[in-house]
């Protein structure tokens, strides 16, 4: 794939419909893409808390 191809195929924000995905911000901590993730797909573990 060309970068001229790659650039006609890209949309920005290009997101599923019925708010199925969701955009973590290049300025994310990883503890806060952590948190966020494990709290949106429910995959915390029994008394899980996030950090302070």
């Amino acid at each position: 794939m060309s970068a001229e191809q790659m650039a006609d195929w890209y949309r920005p924000l290009d997101l599923l419909p019925g708010d199925l995905e969701h955009v973590i911000g290049e300025d994310s901590t990883l503890d806060d893409t952590v948190t966020r993730i494990l709290t949106d797909t429910a995959l915390t573990p029994p008394g899980w808390t996030p950090r302070p």
